[in-house]
């Protein structure tokens, strides 16, 4: 053989082995209640599992070498409660969540779910980054039971947790009633990133104390860019607080509960918050000991109620209360968004306001708006939600064979990858990939082989796109398509 086309060989025998028998793509498989767990064993990384809707009981989860996401496309009503023991590498999307229990798991995702129900995150298993990831779910309504922990979300921890944990709560929602927590955070270096927490008051006083986030147990949290409004308390840690960051957050309390208290504290950071109607407390708390080593710094606070010793306090703007340092400012501040704001932007300071552009690093005091909510949390960029397809849902076979169209309208570059299949089959008729959709109209055409389609008969299809943004992230459509003699 000659030298070259010997290379060429071994070259094509290389890239067999590293692609596999798949050719290293990832697949989409559909699932039912009864056939889910046989269809994530068979999953692998990268691949897509589409549920059906239905109830799917409880879920044990499985171990995973790289992520196999499990979701319900838009229209589909799954229901699933997750029982996470052992497991890796699973993401869950759409889904209508009735409780969730993660332990001893690694890179476990919820993305963009509905929870009716509390979900605990148990770090207690070893040190270090377990991976865990909520984003963009909502958690509204949820009650504590029995024999749950307060909180819609609970971390638990313990003490071999010295490092970071690795869980991360962003771009979620937490409201609508209920008398758990918001958050309830055990464990070291949680954070919680650019969520809402709305409408979470006390309830029966006999019952869990409802805040939207409590802190119990836990050290060096981060708690950023959060949104609170009609809540009783925001930020409680009243049994001992360590090294916890609070900035960029803007809270607004009923009844002039405290937007943060603390106690004992040790060495946290209060910056650049707005609680215009709620004052900050740092005190001994539950005990035992003081507070010491707190910054109380470039707020702006209703007004201060603190103990202890080497507080630090300065370039805070008080709209009650006594200052306690010369840089401190009393004064109204004048919101863009007016006396009451009802968004996190409202809370602006107007170029004319007291504390604009004189905190301690030249900015305003108080939150930079900018960095409240979504954008803060350094979400991934939502899924392409501006993408419409229009195709008929009925057509002959004479027209199938000349070629199903989609109208498809976009409102940004996309790519698609269409299939074509026999519904209760797993082979495609067809599939085509689009890599160049403008943002516009647009008229794409998947055309099945005739020997492929076979001879002339009613039958039923299923057409799946997949849309993919100019960041990778992937959305998909379906539909049925009735084909009739």
């Amino acid at each position: 053989m000659p030298v070259h086309r010997c290379m060429t060989a071994v070259a094509a025998m290389l890239l067999a082995a590293l692609v596999g028998p798949t050719g290293g793509q990832a697949a989409d498989h559909d699932a039912t209640p009864a056939n889910l767990d046989s269809v994530v064993s068979a999953a692998r990384g990268g691949d897509v599992v589409h549920l059906a809707s239905g109830q799917y009981g409880t879920f044990d989860g499985a171990s995973k070498s790289s992520m196999v996401t499990i979701k319900a496309d838009a229209g589909v009503q799954a229901s699933i409660a997750a029982d996470l023991r052992d497991a890796s590498n699973l993401r869950f999307e759409g889904l209508r969540v009735t409780h969730a229990n993660i332990e001893r798991s690694t890179g476990i995702e919820f993305v963009g779910n509905t929870f009716r129900g509390p979900a605990l995150i148990d770090t207690t298993d070893r040190n270090g980054d377990h991976a865990i990831l909520f984003e963009g779910n909502s958690h509204d309504g949820i009650a504590v039971c029995g024999s749950c922990y307060e909180g819609r979300i609970t971390v638990h921890g313990s003490s071999i947790n010295t490092t970071a944990v690795g869980v991360t709560i962003r771009n979620s929602r937490f409201g609508g009633g209920g008398n758990s927590d918001g958050i309830q955070v055990g464990s070291y270096g949680v954070e919680i990133l650019g969520n809402e927490f709305a409408d979470l008051r006390q309830g029966d006083p006999s019952l869990a104390h409802t805040d939207a986030i409590q802190l119990y147990g836990q050290s060096h949290t981060v708690i950023r860019g959060n949104y609170m409004h009609d809540v009783a308390t925001g930020i409680l840690c009243a049994d001992g607080c360590d090294n916890e960051i609070i900035e960029h957050n803007v809270i607004s309390t009923v009844n002039r509960y405290p937007a943060v208290l603390l106690g004992p504290d040790r060495n946290s950071i209060i910056r650049h918050n707005t609680f215009p109607s709620a004052p900050v407390r740092v005190d001994e708390g539950n005990g035992p000991g003081a507070s010491s080593g707190t910054t109380i710094q470039d707020n702006i606070i209703d007004s201060y109620v603190v103990k202890g010793t080497g507080l630090k306090t300065a370039f805070n703007l008080l709209t009650d209360g006594s200052k306690r340092d010369s840089s401190d400012m009393r004064a109204d501040p004048v919101f863009v968004g007016g006396a009451r704001p009802t968004t996190p932007a409202g809370y602006m300071l107007a170029s004319h306001s007291p504390g604009a552009g004189d905190a301690s690093d030249g900015t305003d005091r108080g939150a930079d708006v900018s960095k409240v909510g979504a954008a803060a949390a350094g979400a991934a960029p939502p899924p392409p939600s501006g993408v419409r397809i229009s195709v008929r849902r009925h057509i002959s076979w004479d027209r199938l064979r000349r070629g199903l169209r989609l109208r498809v309208r976009a409102t940004e570059p996309v790519r698609l990858r269409l299939a074509l299949i026999p519904k209760g089959r797993t082979h495609a008729l067809a599939r085509r990939r689009v890599d160049d959709v403008a943002a516009g109209l647009r008229t794409v055409v998947v055309r099945p082989k005739r020997r492929v389609l076979g001879k002339r008969r009613s039958r039923t299809l299923k057409l799946r796109v997949k849309i993919i943004d100019a960041a990778g992230a992937a959305t998909y459509q379906r539909f049925i398509i009735h084909v009739r003699r």
